[in-house]
């Protein structure tokens, strides 16, 4: 990164009227867009955790917010659950035996697996009498091995009966979900209560979490306008963490060169830029597309028919829930 860019990711923040940066690769559920398609994800676990759902699964693509989304359901969680989250897994469930014990702060270096078995049992019957629930989050769950997978099972057959001792949420990425689909996994994947695969956003949804994010960084008015957002929706095809790295490049052109928004030009700019790297995960024109064609397409979907160049892009209002209007 050269010293310019460098510079105007320090200085953008006071240029645009932000009080911190509104866009980074980091989750950060203070930040959480809360639109139709999370909002559901989360009262989903929110009701899964409620009801005593013993075992529940949340898929979605790389980047599509996840793991934002276990963290805010961590900072909203009732008093009486006590919550463990592993966010390395392995393939290994001996290993991965070692981490859900430290999440639950269980010393488990010196002990063999079945050693360490014993002790998160007894620390869950702690957690249970003392009238609480323990959950445990496995992020990246599509890196566990199928065999590792089944074993998960016997940490559920903790729960007898009525009494739900132990809560589990998987996280994972699609390839999850191929995988929950293997024979030999039928006994656990009847104990699912709850399984929601996470979309990507629309050109909407992608208005109004682009606004979300600047209005809780301070913004005051609409730095990017339409066209820049469905240019920014276009290139990153709605995901929050493509959409978070387009819109944190494009405020540094924009400062760069002293304009008081974002454009679809500068977007434009950008997506080319790390696009012609070969390193970048963004959307790329079709095969003999232009920035002056794509911004016509763009025009007919937002206005319904392509606009004059020049005309003023109509203005997407934005609710206090980051819903568009």
């Amino acid at each position: 990164m050269d010293t310019k860019t460098r510079k105007g990711r320090r200085m953008y923040a006071s240029h645009f009227g932000l009080q911190r940066k509104p866009f980074s690769l980091q989750p950060d559920a203070s930040f959480m867009y809360m639109g139709r398609r999370h909002k559901l994800a989360f009262h989903l676990l929110q009701y899964g955790l409620l009801d005593g759902t013993a075992l529940s699964v949340i898929t979605g693509e790389i980047g599509a917010g996840k793991t934002t989304l276990i963290q805010y359901l961590t900072r909203t969680i009732v008093d009486d659950i006590e919550m463990g989250i592993v966010t390395h897994t392995h393939s290994n469930f001996g290993h991965i035996m070692r981490s859900i014990a430290g999440a639950f702060g269980i010393p488990g270096s010196d002990v063999d697996y079945h050693s360490l078995y014993e002790r998160f049992v007894a620390r869950l019957r702690e957690i249970y009498q003392s009238g609480k629930r323990a959950v445990l989050v496995i992020d990246e769950a599509q890196n566990l091995s199928v065999d590792t997978l089944e074993e998960m099972r016997m940490l559920l057959n903790i729960n007898t009966g009525e009494h739900v001792v132990l809560q589990v949420i998987l996280v994972g990425q699609p390839q999850l979900l191929e995988m929950l689909k293997r024979p030999e996994l039928v006994q656990l994947v009847q104990r699912i209560g709850i399984s929601h695969h996470l979309e990507t956003l629309d050109v909407q949804e992608t208005m109004a979490y682009i606004r979300h994010r600047l209005r809780l960084a301070g913004a005051t008015r609409d730095v990017f306008n339409d066209l820049a957002c469905a240019a920014v929706h276009y290139f990153s095809n709605g995901t929050p963490r493509l959409i978070n790295q387009l819109c944190d490049f494009a405020l540094v052109y924009a400062y760069s060169d002293d304009h008081e928004a974002v454009t679809f030009e500068t977007v434009f700019e950008v997506a080319e830029t790390r696009l012609g790297s070969g390193l970048s995960a963004l959307r790329p024109l079709p095969a003999g597309g232009s920035a002056e064609s794509l911004k016509q397409q763009l025009m007919g979907q937002l206005y319904g028919s392509p606009q004059r160049t020049g005309s003023a892009p109509r203005a997407v209002q934005t609710g206090t829930d980051g819903t568009s209007s």
